[in-house]
């Protein structure tokens, strides 16, 4: 564990960081008689989020671009369950790093979580279309801010997501991390 720093929150969750800001969630278990709480096995934040994000693209709940995604934000701003930003260097675009700032604040006062990610190119592989039979109606042309809309119903990976960002609010971690995400 040399590599590893662990954070805690009052319910005994903890988020695992290496070095490489590669970050690990374990996932939980509530349904134990005496209210412990058993952990079942580490979850990699990245994967989830990759899960979630092609998850939004198949039930096209995904809204991608700043301007796209302050329309929506200023229409229906109750229907946003997650925002994700691509890290950007603010020397090389300045304009990108106003827009985020912008959509993180408006975020941040409406309760969205917001998640950056490491590359702009690795979310363009996920959310681009693989072959030419794509039938999607999502615009996937700008991938500067990403907005995904709450699912029918919830699964394991979107309870996943919302346990690492509350948890990462809890224990009030600065710098906030970035997602390592996989390809």
């Amino acid at each position: 564990m040399d590599k590893l720093d662990l954070f805690y929150c009052s319910f005994g969750l903890s988020v695992c960081l290496d070095f490489n800001f590669k970050m690990t969630f374990p996932h939980f278990e509530d349904n134990q008689m005496d209210g412990t709480v058993r952990i079942n096995s580490q979850v990699d934040i990245g994967e989830a989020l990759k899960e979630v994000i092609l998850k939004a693209l198949e039930a096209e709940r995904i809204t991608c671009g700043a301007f796209a995604g302050a329309k929506l934000l200023s229409s229906n701003p109750d229907n946003v369950s997650i925002c994700i930003l691509p890290d950007v260097n603010p020397t090389i675009d300045v304009t990108v790093h106003i827009q985020h700032k912008l959509i993180e604040a408006y975020c941040w006062e409406n309760d969205i979580p917001v998640l950056k990610v490491d590359s702009m190119d690795k979310l363009a592989s996920l959310c681009k279309p693989k072959t030419g039979n794509d039938m999607s109606s999502v615009d996937t042309s700008d991938l500067s801010c990403i907005l995904i809309e709450y699912p029918q119903t919830g699964s394991d990976t979107d309870e996943t997501i919302n346990k690492f960002y509350n948890n990462i609010l809890i224990n009030d971690v600065y710098p906030r991390p970035i997602i390592d995400l996989p390809v």
